[in-house]
């Protein structure tokens, strides 16, 4: 930005809805710049605007130390598609052949900020199940490695629970995989109210989750599962006239109360204690 001979300058990002600063200098308040009129043409319509002497773009007041003469808002196309939003202001009018700079700068900026993008997408995607929306096996695996790493160095407790639904393959025999996925989207959502922030949700596979809960003990553990196993009990999901319920199973472990040489036999405690659960009558929770 600095080569366009500005005084001030920002780039806006639209992501999830949302209007974020990139980079700017020279503003005071440059998030502020997300809600003013000729930005959010711009996104919208991919409108260009070039204004001298402004009175009334809301950059005015958030430039430091000086007071604008000409300010250019110009969008920054990928595929003629607005992806960002180039503002800059000058203290005096911008050079004749700014415009040109500009187009050849915007250009560029495009097809950076796209693969940019591409990339960051990519990376969400591959740690995320697709139908679920949270972590996979394989990146959840990473997150309870992790966890598990720190927990040893700090000293302090790491609970794992074990969760599978009951007789889920009747749910897909009665209505059909669609309402199975249905029911496995629910299901997700539901355990997301009973767990605290800062636990970690991964499906684990096929109607089998499992949650990571930093610093939480057999207890602890034991209680978070309960309240996930109320909430899931008590809720149904709709399909036409039909509610369908459904309960989960739960296993529960917590190191170091279980000593144990690394997450994978953690894993394999709450394992176990799921299987005992869905032996003894299912909708329970069970202890290592």
């Amino acid at each position: 930005m600095n080569g366009t001979g500005a005084d001030a300058a920002a780039i806006l990002l639209e992501q999830d809805g949302d209007i974020c600063v990139l980079e700017s200098f020279g503003i005071r308040e440059a998030q502020s710049l997300a809600s003013d009129p000729h930005i959010l043409n711009s996104f919208s319509k991919g409108a260009s605007y070039v204004i001298t002497h402004p009175e009334d773009i809301i950059v005015e007041s958030t430039l430091t130390q000086f007071h604008p003469k000409e300010v250019v808002v110009e969008p920054v196309k990928f595929k003629n598609v607005p992806i960002a939003v180039l503002l800059l202001a000058k203290a005096e009018p911008f050079q004749e052949d700014c415009s040109k700079q500009l187009s050849i700068f915007t250009q560029s900026l495009a097809v950076a900020l796209h693969n940019a993008l591409e990339h960051e997408q990519l990376q969400k995607l591959a740690a995320l199940d697709p139908l679920t929306g949270i972590l996979n096996r394989r990146f959840g695996l990473v997150r309870l490695h992790e966890e598990y790493s720190r927990s040893v160095r700090r000293a302090t407790p790491l609970g794992v629970l074990m969760f599978d639904i009951d007789h889920f393959k009747q749910v897909n025999d009665t209505y059909g995989h669609v309402v199975g996925d249905r029911v496995l989207r629910n299901i997700t959502g539901l355990i997301r109210q009973g767990i605290r922030e800062g636990d970690i949700l991964l499906r684990y596979g096929g109607e089998e989750f499992m949650v990571i809960l930093p610093g939480a003990s057999k207890d602890d553990s034991f209680s978070i599962a309960d309240r996930v196993r109320h909430i899931v009990r008590d809720s149904k999901t709709a399909y036409g006239d039909n509610q369908i319920g459904v309960t989960i199973s739960v296993g529960v472990d917590s190191m170091p109360e279980s000593s144990v040489s690394g997450e994978l036999e953690l894993i394999a405690n709450a394992d176990e204690a799921l299987y005992r659960s869905k032996n003894s009558g299912r909708d329970k929770v069970t202890i290592h």
